[in-house]
């Protein structure tokens, strides 16, 4: 990994800690490991907002989410780049709003054309509790996705 890249994992650390995202000491070398391979998997979104990071997502396309959903959170694993789904395994963003959701889906159109539709799954926490679930879905069509 280049410095390039350090700084960049850093980074994205930095701000989900921030943020609110806690890393247990027994899981930082997981931690690392996942950002690092997603990273040069580029399957890491990073949008900014006057210079500074607002959203950090990290996702995978496949065609059956549920590998991802039941997955330990911080264990990397291969994805599928010409499948019909993209799963939204982390999203982390100070302000998320239609603008941006606008944004990721362009970007990740872009990336990968065959993806149809997208699902994630949204967590609640306090502290590292989890307190509620809720799955939501987004289609595509015409290379938009529409919610």
């Amino acid at each position: 990994m280049d410095g390039t890249s350090q700084k960049i994992i850093l980074d994205i650390l930095l701000f989900m800690g921030e943020e609110g995202i806690r890393y247990k000491t027994s899981e930082i070398e997981d931690v690392l490991d996942y950002v690092e391979r997603m990273l040069s998997d580029e399957r890491i979104l990073v949008i900014y907002d006057d210079n500074k990071m607002n959203t950090v997502l990290f996702f995978s396309v496949c065609n059956d989410y549920m590998n991802y959903l039941r997955k330990p959170t911080w264990i990397y694993k291969e994805h599928n780049p010409y499948g019909k789904m993209v799963y939204i395994e982390k999203i982390v963003s100070k302000t998320y709003n239609k603008e941006i959701r606008l944004k990721i889906q362009h970007l990740i159109m872009s990336l990968y054309p065959t993806v149809r539709f997208g699902k994630w799954h949204v967590f609640g926490k306090i502290g590292d509790r989890e307190t509620t679930t809720t799955p939501k879905e987004i289609s595509c069509h015409n290379s938009e996705f529409i919610s």
